[in-house]
């Protein structure tokens, strides 16, 4: 096994829909948006996702179970590229509606970010945004299924972040001011 190689742990499903995957290495493909910023699939802004790169001796295995991963062919100007297999993730936050500006009453997936020797540190809705204009030395989460339609797409699951865990490159200065972001 190859130094940060991406490692997908497949856990019992307890007899519905699928398990939850714990992935190890997590490689990002394309930009993330954390923070539900607008952007060229997301015209209005709201949605929060990221996509990641699934190695090829999972895609089979995960397309079997029902995760919905899709592949980019190679190009015809660029055969030297490999096909690359995507997984879409989900971050889901809901705010409680009576309170939307108070944070610790929020539902959403554990976001821990750790830097240099700062203890990890929690994100919240109003943080999460750190993730979009930051680089990792590794990224580790845990992912759910989430049934698209069970009538029109039976067995086909997208996936929902249940716990990321990011060790960000340090910079100089965030390392001299004890600065996260």
């Amino acid at each position: 096994m190859e130094e940060n190689e991406t490692i997908i742990t497949i856990a019992d499903n307890h007899g519905t829909g699928v398990g939850n995957l714990t992935i190890q290495n997590v490689k990002y493909f394309g930009r993330p948006n954390f923070a539900g910023n607008p952007d060229k699939f997301n015209k209005m802004g709201g949605k929060r996702s990221f996509s990641i790169l699934i190695p090829e001796q999972y895609r089979d295995t995960l397309k079997g179970l029902g995760w919905m991963v899709n592949t980019l062919e190679v190009r015809p100007e660029f055969p030297e590229e490999e096909a690359k297999h995507i997984l879409k993730i989900a971050v889901d936050i809901r705010k409680d509606p009576m309170f939307p500006e108070d944070v610790t009453r929020e539902r959403m997936p554990d976001i821990w970010v750790i830097q240099g020797d700062l203890p990890p540190e929690k994100l919240t809705s109003k943080t999460v945004g750190i993730l979009d204009r930051n680089r990792f030395d590794a990224i580790d989460i845990e992912i759910r299924g989430w049934e698209y339609d069970r009538e029109e797409l039976p067995g086909v699951y997208s996936a929902r972040l249940v716990t990321f865990v990011g060790v960000m490159k340090p910079s100089l200065l965030g390392e001299k001011y004890n600065l996260l972001g």
